[in-house]
């Protein structure tokens, strides 16, 4: 039976994104990407009592440890002064993920619950949670 230009044009591009997705891994499609932090922890709320608080690295202000290292793998954090605060920008595989300001006295956490799975968090100088 006959498929026609069309039909074989999309068979064609579908073999080429099966091919294409079955070289790369579809399985690890998100790995390495930062994702949100649990909805269940609202802006405001101390870092200290969220479910996540054991999984948090502190990696800025200060030298981060060698656990805060391993947590930010595949994520560039780069946290400069400005007047009156801090800027912060992130990278995830070398790809700019963007950047945000925040006032003085903000510490910037990563959460890292296992590999792969990383989120930032920034909080106030009284610990709350701000971003």
């Amino acid at each position: 039976m006959p498929v026609g230009i069309r039909g074989g044009s999309v068979l064609a591009i579908a073999g080429v994104i099966g091919v294409y997705l079955g070289s790369t891994g579809w399985q690890a499609r998100t790995s390495g990407l930062p994702v949100p932090a649990p909805t269940t922890v609202a802006a405001g709320s101390l870092l200290s009592s969220s479910p996540y608080a054991s999984q948090a690295y502190q990696i800025w202000p200060g030298t981060p440890s060698a656990a805060a290292r391993r947590a930010e793998a595949g994520l560039t954090v780069t946290v400069t002064s400005s007047a009156g605060g801090i800027n912060v920008s992130i990278k995830v595989k070398g790809k700019y993920a963007g950047a945000q300001y925040y006032p003085s006295g903000a510490r910037v956490y990563v959460i890292s619950p296992g590999a792969g799975n990383q989120s930032l968090i920034v909080t106030d100088a009284k610990g709350r949670i701000v971003a």
